[in-house]
């Protein structure tokens, strides 16, 4: 299985399909993390979801199994 080392640097994006142009990117080395907004590039990992269903996965009591519980996947 491919674990994050210490010396490996890689990167995630979450894209929101109302707002294609501008991502939030997080990047992280193994011992440290940061974040910001600008343009989609590429990335390890990229998840893109509607604007409502981060607002569920954020604010409702049961998190992210809200939306996935039954659905088998975030659409």
């Amino acid at each position: 299985m491919d674990g994050v080392g210490r010396d490996q640097n890689r990167s995630v994006e979450l894209r929101l399909r109302e707002n294609p142009g501008t991502c939030l990117r997080v990047r992280f080395d193994g011992t440290t993390a940061r974040a910001d907004l600008g343009p989609a590039r590429q990335a390890d990992a990229m998840l893109e979801l509607r604007a409502e269903v981060l607002e569920t996965v954020l604010h409702d009591p049961y998190g992210i199994e809200a939306v996935t519980i039954g659905y088998g996947a975030v659409a």
